[in-house]
């Protein structure tokens, strides 16, 4: 680089798309704990309700954590790991599961996980949305796990790209 000014610029720009990942990462982490925490609590309101053995809440709960790393369709992909699971020790554990979990994983996908994901990407839970869409979309599964990041550092760009550009062109009035 010749110019120290454009180093330094670009240094600043890696480390916030680097905030920007991090921070996807981070809230990826909060809704798989709010996820596997809320399924923990059902589990055991099973066990104590239905006669669910009440040694299958932690494990099947952290099977829903791990699986919930994956935005959008990791906790679905989790709830059917655990309901065949309940299916084999109680098909009524099963079904109620089942139903709890259609109704959260709505409210994670449409209110949680954006709302989540917006204050630590710094995108607005509507950005948030039409990203995953998009990346879907186009991508498939691998475009809806990697749109939030995408996402935000595509703003970061856009962002350096207007203050540098106004920063220009006010250089350039003043001459």
């Amino acid at each position: 680089y010749d110019n120290p000014e454009n180093l330094e610029r670009h240094k600043n720009l890696v480390h916030r798309m680097y905030k920007v990942v991090s921070g996807f990462v981070n809230g990826q982490l909060a809704v798989a704990a709010i996820a596997g925490t809320a399924t923990l609590i059902v589990l055991l309101s099973l066990s104590a309700t239905l006669g669910l053995p009440a040694n299958l809440a932690v494990p099947l709960a952290v099977i829903i954590f791990f699986a919930g790393m994956i935005p959008m369709i990791g906790a679905t992909i989790g709830a059917v790991l655990v309901s065949l699971v309940l299916l084999l020790n109680s098909p009524t554990a099963a079904l109620v599961f089942v139903i709890y979990f259609v109704i959260y994983q709505q409210i994670e996908n449409n209110f949680i996980a954006p709302t989540i994901q917006a204050k630590n990407v710094e995108l607005s839970a509507l950005a948030i949305l039409s990203a995953i869409l998009i990346g879907v979309n186009l991508y498939g599964l691998l475009g809806g796990i990697i749109a939030i990041p995408v996402a935000g550092c595509l703003r970061v760009l856009l962002l350096d790209y207007l203050e540098y550009a106004a920063k220009r062109r006010k250089a350039l009035d003043k001459n």
